[in-house]
């Protein structure tokens, strides 16, 4: 399993950091997390990508809005080949149209977990061990039963934030977009016979050596 620093947009200030430290470094593959750009940030964002020679992102968090003329465009310039996106019931779920793509998306557990019936026509699941150790440590019902879901579907991508316990997040969790020490990435190893075999996506808003170092950890 690779793992992929990741390229997230919940603090936008801390995407300038990533991008410089990406150019400076010899590190061409990466996740991207879009999810708080609007379509012309995004574009903006993707010309700024375009212009590091020889960039790949092979996994890529969809927003709500992203449909088959943005995936087509991922796949063809970044050689995108996985995709999440958050459940139906959550507060912001998928509502474009993947079409030929369907089966290269993945739901993931965000503030909602996923049920059977939702995974229907998409490829499986994409695993946030940092919600899911979140709603084991403040006892989310709402996770009795996923662990045997997640034992018989396809995980095909999946998120590594770090954890935080006692600390709460601004979503209201112990999981949180940004580690104060390495160290808090280290939970993730507990849910090993989880990882899929493809890659894991660091949804993180550290600067890339900061990421790195971190990835160290997992092995």
């Amino acid at each position: 399993m690779r793992i992929l620093p990741g390229l997230t947009s919940t603090d936008r200030s801390a995407i300038e950091i990533f991008l410089r430290e990406l150019r400076s470094s010899t590190i061409r593959e990466i996740a991207f997390f879009p999810t708080c750009l609007d379509r012309t940030d995004r574009e903006a964002l993707y010309r700024e990508l375009e212009g590091i020679n020889g960039l790949s992102i092979p996994h890529v968090h969809l927003r709500g809005d992203m449909g088959v003329d943005e995936i087509g465009f991922l796949r063809g310039a970044f050689g995108s080949e996985l995709f999440n996106v958050h459940s139906r019931a959550s507060s912001h779920p998928y509502t474009a149209d993947a079409g030929e793509f369907k089966l290269s998306i993945f739901i993931e557990n965000a503030d909602k977990v996923p049920c059977p019936e939702e995974l229907v026509g998409f490829g499986g699941l994409c695993i946030d061990y940092s919600h899911w150790a979140s709603g084991k440590l403040l006892g989310d019902v709402a996770y009795d039963g996923f662990e045997e879901l997640a034992a018989t579907v396809k995980i095909g991508c999946c998120h590594i934030s770090a954890l935080r316990p006692g600390v709460r997040s601004k979503w209201g969790g112990f999981d949180h977009h940004r580690f104060t020490d390495p160290t808090q990435i280290d939970y993730a190893l507990d849910f090993k016979r989880f990882f899929p075999e493809s890659f894991a996506s660091l949804e993180l808003e550290n600067g890339l050596y900061e990421q790195l170092e971190a990835a160290e950890r997992l092995g």
